[in-house]
């Protein structure tokens, strides 16, 4: 596949402490690539000023009442794919996450060598409190 152009979404409930860390990472990292990067920022059921401080900080922002990461991610994909899948990366990442500077090259690298996807997970670096107990996983183990 040859990628002409890339699309992150950005799914986000109330994450206005958090989501400029994650934009400016985004744009720094989109800065190393040399495709056109479109941020959509999927404001989901927000109450604070998520939404409009993405806006300022160039993302395109969509505003959805789902209350589910899952289904606004969706209706980011569905966003992201309406002029159609040619040439199109997606990828996706969490308004408290930031993701490194060369998140978009490491894409582009795994894309032209035949990759249609790729999946991982980050450290969280934010300085926000969690409340509640810990959340303890399980382990399932899973072949290929």
């Amino acid at each position: 596949m040859t990628v002409r152009r890339i699309s992150v979404v950005v799914p986000a409930h109330n994450e206005f402490p958090l989501v400029q860390g994650c934009l400016d990472a985004l744009h720094v990292a989109a800065a190393r690539v040399r495709v056109p990067v479109r941020i959509v920022v999927v404001a989901d059921a927000c109450s604070d000023r998520t939404a409009a401080l993405a806006h300022a900080h160039g993302a395109e922002v969509i505003e959805v009442a789902e209350r589910n990461v899952g289904r606004a991610r969706g209706a980011g994909m569905a966003y992201a794919l309406r002029d159609g899948p040619d040439g199109l990366w997606l990828a996706t990442t969490d308004a408290d996450s930031r993701v490194p500077a060369n998140w978009f090259r490491r894409h582009l690298r795994h894309a032209n060598r035949g990759a249609d996807l790729i999946a991982g997970t980050g450290r969280r670096t934010s300085p926000v409190r969690l409340r509640g107990p810990p959340h303890r996983a399980r382990r399932r183990s899973c072949r290929w």
